[in-house]
């Protein structure tokens, strides 16, 4: 008979029992109804108290009370440049060290830190904030493969992109990295990074790509043929990911004595069994080589051995056996955990969590068992029950694993799960939430990385994933783009926040990342060809070029820049700004400097479009007017135009004396500008009654114009000083 152990619910069933099955018919039990009990509401909520009726008013000037505002308590926020307020030990070593008396102050007791507002300036990892360009140049190409495989649309006049459906950019991302696998091509600062999104690409295209006997989208995922083949490329990904970790176990055990069934233990958690049988075979180990050639494969077998190592324990056997040794016959039997005579053998004690898994795959799994299945078996293992204790690792993400041994419990058990081992849950459960998947720390250790979170949450709603939470995808495209803004990668930060679904915030989240890097854009900003990163946003992206040009006006209006604001705005078709821009900034030095042709130029534009400027005609129109009468007097002056034009223009000559006087004029310069265009006018006005009464004259000289303009400015000037002869005396008696 049988003795049970420990690991009883670990042991798959012996194939020598094999006893009728007696069906007992049994009645239904009773469900009862269970009533749920009343959700009492509270029949008051307290509502926040006025400040003037608070009992901290005027009270607000004590540092312990530093997160008091307006008798309510609220969260020390992040200022600029990761400047942080808080009270307690400051977060800084040198900080804490430095001697916090001053001056005169030194002799007297400090206060504690607790009663201590710290304001310090936290530093962030520098790989992280200062990539190289290797990084960079990697993660383009990460991130081109996307827009490759991404479906464009319009949406409320915002563009948006969309991870298209399938399994060709999962293919292509391996592809990608083999690459740049081969190539060498990979920052000292990224390895990590990239190793860890090999594993997630791997354990990917195991799960959903297209593997043998198995194609993704066609195939029904139900059927038993499907689950097998994912199943072994399953097996596939974990004997290529623990690879590494068994090469170098079995490497230091060559120069140890007496160590080949611990080199025998590790090639069996990678299943790598011919190399397990090599070690066997070369330590005339002929039996165990025959026993480990059949392993994990008859049930048969294990049954076998399972009957072996029981009557070992029965007859105290075991005793005299080495445990490494018994180990290898548990794992063969399929009892990863076995009690014997000695003590409990855990097969799992030093293996990481994938070997773990594999572990449970391979040899205590049915061969005809799921992912599903193996999964949880492994997660008992780690997790516990009622009748067993856990007795493999969880698993933890790689970083973790790396200093596992000098974390605490309380720490390990705050630690989060690795990425790989959520997309296996997400395999087997649809439902499991995808926010937990794509936290960062699932992968690397920094909570602002967010390269691997943001890729994989593309490659999962590709796959069909898509019951993410709207407000953790905002949050998501979001952190990721602020990353690609402090690597100063702005077209691609565009592109991951074109993946926001709602319209709103899409649109918003996009106009103000041109706004905050409106000056790399206007790098060259009056030339007519765009910049490549701005060929880039509107080619590529689709983004308007009014929205470009926009964020360009308004860094130009920053710096003081109004020529350029008003080139951008006209190109933004943004009419009303550029007509107040043009007329408050740029007309009046133009009229007095002469420039008659480059005003003319930044008001033909707002001429075509004059049904969309608010206050055209008492605007930008009068200057047109006004420049059509200069154009006019110059004809004048050379002989050109004749009475015929002059009548032409006489309407608007005449309107045109009316409308200047309606100019703004709170200036100087904007006064000295409306009188010389009513001195133009005037003169223009003054030949046009001089034709009509000596129609002979058609043309009016240079020289005349001169002389009544130099009679008009020495009669003002002669007025000017008879005034101030008026009143210097009273001034100067004023002044003694």
């Amino acid at each position: 008979m049988h003795q049970n152990s420990v690991g009883g619910s670990l042991r798959p069933p012996s194939p020598d029992f094999l006893p009728s099955h007696i069906l007992i018919r049994s009645e239904a039990p009773q469900v009862e109804t269970v009533i749920p009990e009343p959700i009492v509401l509270p029949s008051s909520v307290p509502a926040l108290v006025p400040y003037s009726q608070s009992c901290t008013h005027r009270k607000q000037k004590l540092w312990v009370d530093s997160s008091a505002f307006m008798g309510h308590k609220f969260r020390v926020g992040w200022g600029p440049k990761l400047v942080m307020v808080h009270k307690g030990l400051p977060m800084s070593k040198t900080a804490r060290s430095a001697d916090r008396a001053l001056g005169i102050l030194s002799h007297r007791p400090q206060p504690s830190w607790s009663s201590v507002l710290v304001l310090e300036q936290v530093s962030i990892n520098s790989r992280f904030s200062q990539p190289d360009d290797i990084q960079k140049r990697n993660l383009a190409a990460l991130l081109e493969v996307q827009l490759s495989h991404s479906l464009f649309s319009v949406d409320h006049g915002c563009p948006a992109f969309a991870p298209k459906p399938g399994v060709e950019a999962l293919h292509s991302y391996v592809a990608l990295l083999q690459t740049l696998s081969a190539a060498a091509d990979t920052s000292e600062m990224d390895v990590p990074v990239w190793a860890q999104l090999g594993n997630i690409f791997g354990l990917c295209v195991a799960l959903w790509g297209n593997v043998p006997g198995c194609k993704a989208g066609e195939d029904d995922p139900l059927s038993y043929a499907t689950a097998q083949a994912r199943r072994e490329s399953l097996s596939d990904w974990l004997i290529e990911t623990t690879k590494a970790a068994i090469e170098r176990e079995t490497t230091e055990l060559k120069y140890k004595e007496h160590s080949h069934v611990k080199a025998i233990l590790s090639h069996l958690s990678g299943h790598q069994v011919s190399e397990a049988c090599t070690v066997a075979r070369e330590a005339r180990e002929h039996r165990m080589c025959l026993l480990i050639a059949q392993g994990g494969c008859s049930p048969v077998t294990r049954g076998i051995l399972q009957k072996q190592l029981d009557n070992w324990k029965k007859f105290k056997v075991d005793e005299h056996i080495d445990t490494d040794r018994l180990l290898v016959y548990a794992i063969l039997a399929g009892l990863l955990i076995w009690h014997s005579s000695v003590g409990l053998l855990n097969s799992c004690r030093d293996l990481d969590w994938k070997r773990a898994l594999a572990m449970h795959l391979w040899y205590h799994c049915q061969t005809s068992a799921t992912v599903a299945d193996a999964l949880a078996a492994y997660e008992n293992s780690f997790k516990g029950n009622d009748s067993l204790h856990a007795y493999a690792r969880p698993p933890y993400p790689p970083y973790v694993e790396e200093c596992l041994e000098s974390l605490s419990e309380s720490e390990k058990e705050a630690s989060p799960y690795d990425t790989c081992f959520h997309l296996l849950k997400l395999y087997c459960d649809r439902a499991q939430a995808l926010d937990q998947i794509l936290t960062p720390v699932t992968s690397v250790p920094s909570l602002l990385d967010f390269r691997i979170s943001w890729i994989l949450h593309s490659l999962l709603v590709s796959f069909g994933y898509l019951h993410m939470a709207p407000a953790a995808q905002v949050s998501l495209h979001t952190g990721f783009a602020c990353q690609l803004e402090a690597w100063k990668m702005l077209p691609w930060a565009a592109f991951v926040l074109l993946h926001i679904q709602d319209p709103n915030i899409r649109t918003d989240a996009l106009r103000d990342l041109l706004l905050r890097h409106a000056a790399l854009l206007s790098t060259g900003q009056l030339s007519s060809e765009l910049s490549e990163e701005e060929t880039f946003l509107h080619e590529k992206l689709h983004v308007p070029l009014v929205w470009i040009y926009e964020a360009k006006a308004a860094h130009a209006d920053s710096v003081g820049d109004f020529h350029a604001k008003a080139l951008f705005l006209t190109k933004a078709e943004l009419w009303n700004e550029a007509h107040k821009t043009i007329l408050e900034h740029l007309a009046t030095d133009a009229i007095i400097n002469e420039q008659h042709d480059y005003l003319r130029g930044l008001l033909a534009p707002l001429a075509r479009n004059s049904v969309a400027v608010l206050n055209w005609s008492q605007g930008g129109q009068v200057f047109l007017d006004f420049l059509d009468v200069c154009s006019c007097t110059e004809r004048l002056i050379s002989q050109e135009a004749g009475l015929y034009e002059l009548e032409k223009i006489r309407p608007q000559v005449m309107s045109l004396c009316g409308r200047i006087l309606a100019l703004r004029n709170k200036t100087a310069r904007e006064r000295l500008c409306q009188a010389e265009m009513a001195k133009r006018t005037s003169s223009l006005l003054q030949a046009m009654v001089t034709l009509q009464e000596d129609p002979s004259k058609c043309g009016i000289s240079r020289e005349r114009l001169c002389q009544a303009e130099m009679a008009k400015r020495t009669s003002s000037l002669l007025q000017a000083m008879s005034l101030y002869r008026k009143i210097l005396p009273s001034v100067a008696f004023y002044i003694c």
